[in-house]
């Protein structure tokens, strides 16, 4: 029976196996419909008379269920034993643990099929975190890697394995060796992934983290749950180092297109745009260069190792022909041969797990580097766009204040006129319109309208219908003096909350701007000490095979001399 795996895993067929050779794994805490929450620390359960054990020590024999959906609303938590999941006052033994960095040992240990809940079957990643042991799919993987970049956006998150398109198995389904290197492969990377946000800070003191490898955790209830769910739909309306606090003037935050470019460009902008560059160019030299080349040699490895072993096949076949020392000769030289296949082997796999995949990684690395230098892009144009608004809304004002005095001069001018010719005053409302109508096409007025309170966004909107309702209002409000009142009123409170919006977006780039010049301070370091790793991995590999095939040889050649 063949593996199959979900739509968003990576390998639609893995390895071959008979049903009876099939050992099923457990399903993860998040696809079991009873899932479970750690109870109430000690001092609450003492309050009710209650022995238990230190928690910290010893996990609670019948954990309490997470979801509130199966038990009785009527119930109460300490009663009932039960809780919500609330990540204020979560704590388990997992979290404890991450106090100390140098104590934690993650390794994903295993990779296997999962049937249970699914006809299809899917790929689990058995994670090894100290004593405990969680299971996680790749889908969860990569739904912690989007969250932690919504919640740190100016890190560096590392980069995981990409997907693999499932038409690539559907047009050879029985590669199972292939099949079973990508799972090998994913495993791989997917640890590295883990090992290396345990090395942040942020990361690792963060509940997300934390509870992404609590095997007492449920990984969807985490995802809808505070501060996830706390964090605007758009990470540019939020604050840049704590999106789940944002403030008010966040949501006025413009957003920019993604094409526009800052006309003027300060001298920070100057630095990061260089570092943008540099990752550019390190992206185009590693995948267009070394990568490729490295590529061809690893191929051309692996098919003189397939040469070797049947050039060994052919020695010793031969050898089986002949008699007396000939036949031993021919024997000795086919062992030889075999030998360098498995040397061989051994080196095209070494430089797989040494160089290959490490260096796809830095690859990966270079775009998370230009993302988060757009993302300062961004937040530069924010402040950019909203400083310009600013302007031109004070600007306004000041028309409308000109406009506000010019109005009351000819009022107090057809009032002393009106009093001498004792006319109606139809000519002085005409006139006074008359001149709001020239004063506003002066100042290019702008009729939108921008609430005061926390912008909401509406879920079901009617097009048109502001403009409708804008002539109904223009209709109702047709005192000139009214209208003027109103929009002064109005563009005053738009400038109010506009330098409470640009107050924000000074605020944002400069945290982003300094958060981000420690953050690629730390990953230059670390991608330095990488690429040496990878220069003496591979020259380790290449020397060792050298020194073995050498050896061989060597040895060959002294018996065929006594011979």
């Amino acid at each position: 029976m063949s593996i199959q795996e979900e739509d968003n895993s990576p390998c639609a067929q893995s390895t071959v196996l008979q049903e009876d050779e099939f050992i099923d794994l457990p399903l993860s805490q998040d696809e079991d419909e009873d899932s479970q929450e750690p109870t109430h620390n000690e001092e609450e359960l003492q309050q009710d008379n209650e022995p238990e054990s230190d928690t910290n020590d010893v996990p609670p024999d019948s954990p309490t269920t997470l979801s509130t959906a199966s038990q009785p609303q009527s119930a109460p938590a300490v009663a009932s034993n039960t809780t919500t999941y609330d990540p204020e006052v979560y704590t388990s033994t997992t979290q404890l643990a991450f106090k100390d960095k140098k104590s934690l040992k993650i390794e994903i240990i295993d990779a296997g099929k999962s049937r249970e809940g699914h006809s299809r079957g899917y790929i689990v990643y058995t994670i090894k975190c100290n004593d405990s042991l969680v299971r996680r799919r790749y889908s969860e993987f990569e739904s912690l890697r989007n969250t932690l970049v919504k919640l740190f956006p100016t890190l560096i998150i590392p980069p995981i394995p990409e997907k693999h398109k499932i038409s690539k198995y559907a047009a050879a389904p029985t590669k199972a060796k292939e099949d079973t290197r990508i799972i090998d492969h994913r495993r791989r990377m997917l640890s590295v992934f883990l090992k290396r946000l345990l090395e942040i800070d942020q990361v690792r003191e963060s509940q997300v983290y934390q509870s992404f490898l609590d095997p007492n955790a449920n990984w969807p209830e985490v995802l809808t749950s505070p501060p996830i769910s706390d964090i605007p739909k758009n990470i540019l309306q939020a604050d840049p180092l704590d999106p789940a606090h944002s403030t008010a003037a966040h949501s006025y935050l413009p957003l920019p297109s993604s094409t526009v470019i800052v006309v003027k460009e300060t001298q920070e902008d100057k630095k990061f745009n260089e570092v943008e560059a540099n990752a550019k160019e390190y992206e185009a030299v590693i995948s267009n260069g070394i990568d490729k080349a490295n590529k061809r040699i690893v191929k051309h490895l692996s098919d003189m190792s397939t040469e070797f072993s049947e050039a060994g096949a052919g020695f010793n076949s031969f050898s089986l022909q002949e008699n007396g020392k000939l036949a031993s000769t021919l024997e000795k030289v086919g062992q030889v041969h075999d030998n360098c296949y498995l040397s061989t082997e051994t080196l095209v796999n070494s430089l797989n797990y040494e160089f290959t995949e490490p260096l796809g990684e830095s690859v990966q690395f270079a775009s998370v580097v230009k993302d988060i230098i757009k993302f300062r892009q961004q937040k530069a144009l924010q402040l950019d766009i909203t400083a310009r608004t600013l302007k031109h809304k004070s600007n306004h004002l000041n028309l409308l204040q000109k406009s506000e005095q010019e109005s009351k001069r000819i009022d107090q001018a057809l009032d002393a006129e009106s009093g001498k010719t004792q006319q109606i005053n139809f000519d002085r409302k005409q006139a006074a319109k008359d001149a709001q109508a020239k004063a506003n096409q002066d100042a290019g007025l702008n009729q939108s309208v921008t609430p005061l309170e926390p912008k909401k966004s509406s879920k079901f909107k009617i097009p048109g219908i502001s403009k409708i309702s804008n002539v109904i209002k223009e209709a109702i409000e047709s005192d000139p003096e009214v209208t003027r009142q109103h929009n002064l009123t109005k563009t005053k409170d738009d400038i109010n909350q506009l330098k409470q919006t640009v107050t924000a977006a000074e605020e944002d780039l400069g945290k982003v701007t300094k958060s981000i010049k420690n953050e690629l301070e730390r990953f230059q370091i670390s991608k330095e000490e990488d690429l040496k790793k990878m220069i003496l991995a591979y020259s380790a590999c290449v020397l060792d095979w050298s020194k073995k095939n050498l050896e061989f040889w060597e040895e060959a050649k002294a018996d065929l001399q006594k011979a």
